[in-house]
């Protein structure tokens, strides 16, 4: 299996809360557009296994911009 990384570059400085400070709201929204896109992609397909129906796949994760 390929591990892939998805950099994201929220602005928290502009919070106010330094470097270092997370940003979970960010994180949390992204990985809800994700499983979002995963869903649509699914339900195109028929006989899915418990495999496909956890992986996220690249094109799953939404653009930043």
């Amino acid at each position: 299996m390929d591990n892939h990384t998805i950099n994201v570059n929220p602005n928290t400085n502009a919070a106010g809360k330094g470097h270092g400070f997370g940003n979970g709201r960010f994180a949390r929204n992204i990985f809800d557009k994700t499983i979002e896109i995963q869903s649509i992609r699914l339900a195109t397909q028929a006989q899915l296994t418990p495999v496909e129906l956890s992986r996220i796949l690249p094109e799953d994760i939404p653009a930043q911009g």
